[in-house]
């Protein structure tokens, strides 16, 4: 029981993580395969590394990290999605293609999406829940669904060609107001 339990959480924290590797794959990586395994890697890592964070908090403290938390990610997601909106404008200008996402920006897109895992992560920490089963189901679920979602990603691209990178900053953007909902209501 404990297994399902905790893959359904782990589908759940996913979720974001899969829309933004859509993104991430719809620039034109020369090898979608090495793409996916670099967003996927990110993603993943980032998302173990935040839930086990969110555990240590949340043996320390809950309520100052649940409620600053959110409001990161939602600065991020949106940032880095007017980002990709403005890329794409200036593409369209000089005629070039999207753009392959830099180390920076995939390191802010990993934290960003993987706030919620942080929130996760408190709960266990506060409830005493098992920790390395959920860190690893966690990061290898959000490892393979970012993966299919780079790889989903690419070949939308080729179907929304020069509306790829504005897709994906509008995504971003989507993904941080959702967060910003939740928070509120």
């Amino acid at each position: 029981m404990l297994f399902v339990y905790i893959a359904i959480i782990a589908l759940s924290l996913a979720v974001d993580a899969f829309a933004a590797s859509l993104s991430c794959g719809m620039t034109r990586a020369r090898s979608k395969i090495f793409l996916g395994l670099k967003v996927g890697g990110y993603f993943g890592l980032f998302q173990a590394l935040m839930f086990i964070g969110g555990w240590i908090l949340g043996v320390l403290s809950k309520e100052v990290m649940s409620s600053f938390a959110r409001w990161i990610a939602v600065v991020l997601l949106i940032a880095i999605g007017i980002r990709f909106i403005q890329e794409a404008i200036k593409s369209w200008r000089l005629n070039r293609e999207c753009r392959l996402l830099s180390h920076r920006e995939l390191i802010a897109l990993s934290m960003a999406t993987s706030v919620d895992a942080l929130i996760v992560g408190i709960s266990f920490g506060v409830f005493g829940a098992e920790i390395i089963f959920s860190t690893i189901i966690i990061g290898c679920v959000t490892f393979g669904l970012s993966f299919i979602g780079v790889i989903v990603g690419n070949r939308l691209r080729s179907h929304l060609d020069r509306w790829a990178e504005i897709v994906a900053g509008m995504v971003l953007i989507g993904i941080g107001i959702k967060i910003l909902f939740f928070d509120i209501f």
